[in-house]
């Protein structure tokens, strides 16, 4: 049986909410991988920031448009502007990014994969970059293909209220900072969100779209 040719993978934003799951992720599950790097855009010195993989100390790297080069496989953690410039090197370079920051969710050429549902799209096309979509949408995909199977299906509406993790960690310590101050009776700012966060069932995190959801 021929052995399967291990991938050099690459992970943008290693210290945001997602790369660090993602890190996690691939540590946990034993993905299949020759070697991995860690980049982050905020990082401005090399060798200055370290994390950890499988037990072992690794670099996070200061980011440059060449530092991609050589890899096969590449995760766009970073936030939509990072994503977007390095996602777009991946015919250049000939590596396969997955962007798990739904920054190229709207354009039509760019597949939005759910694995699952429409994954083998990945074996037909090989597309050189593929998109993530909303988890909510994860969810709702894999329902929706197996009631459209059984019963089809004309319309779907849903309506999806961010959590405070969609804003990273000022979000969550935004949240967690207004729910002691609230319990404790006193005061507490609004950095992150407009509105109150906490103990609020309707939350007001995203501006109003023109159909006024």
């Amino acid at each position: 049986m021929r052995e399967t040719k291990k991938p050099r993978v690459a992970l943008i934003g290693s210290d945001s909410m997602r790369g660090k799951e993602m890190k996690n992720v691939l540590s946990q599950k034993k993905f299949p991988l020759k070697d991995i790097d860690f980049f982050d855009p905020d990082v401005e010195e090399e060798y200055s920031k370290l994390t950890q993989f499988r037990g072992e100390p690794k670099v996070i790297h200061h980011l440059e448009k060449e530092s991609l080069s050589g890899s096969d496989l590449v995760f766009l953690a970073a936030d939509k502007k990072v994503n977007q410039a390095f996602g777009t090197l991946a015919h250049k370079q000939k590596f396969q990014a997955i962007d798990l920051s739904e920054t190229f969710n709207a354009e039509e050429k760019i597949p939005v994969v759910v694995a699952g549902v429409n994954d083998e799209i990945i074996l037909k096309k090989r597309p050189d970059l593929i998109a993530n979509p909303h988890p909510v949408t994860v969810v709702l995909s894999h329902l929706f293909h197996v009631v459209l199977k059984e019963f089809g299906l004309l319309k779907a509406v849903s309506f999806v209220l961010q959590p405070v993790s969609a804003y990273e960690e000022s979000g969550i310590k935004e949240l967690a900072d207004q729910s002691y101050a609230f319990l404790s009776s006193s005061s507490f700012s609004k950095k992150v969100f407009k509105e109150q966060i906490a103990f609020n069932f309707l939350s007001h995190t995203e501006k109003a779209d023109k159909n006024g959801f």
